[in-house]
């Protein structure tokens, strides 16, 4: 990737791209609250889209040119549906 973009925060990213998946690169992770999972506080947006299946067509096509081993992290930047997704969302943008 030539000009990589630039290593945004979670509320920077949710502001430039409401409602919609986006794929991270060079994320920094940190534990969910409840130990359940890891969720991304910030990283670089390489694919994004407000459509969950055109999110994953693009995805797909970059995730297969690049080695293994990639560290990624994909997110919604929307009001999550399920009770436990919006307990999560809200716990990230507190």
């Amino acid at each position: 990737m030539a000009n990589k973009p630039k290593k945004m925060t979670w509320k920077e990213i949710i502001e430039k791209y409401p409602d919609e998946w986006v794929l991270l690169d060079d994320y920094e992770p940190d534990i969910d609250f409840d130990g359940t999972g890891i969720i991304a506080t910030k990283g670089r947006v390489l694919v994004h889209a407000k459509d969950k299946r055109e999110f994953y067509k693009k995805s797909k096509e970059l995730v297969e040119k690049i080695p293994p081993g990639w560290n990624h992290s994909q997110r919604y930047t929307g009001d999550p549906a399920t009770p436990y997704q919006k307990w999560l969302w809200e716990q990230a943008n507190s």
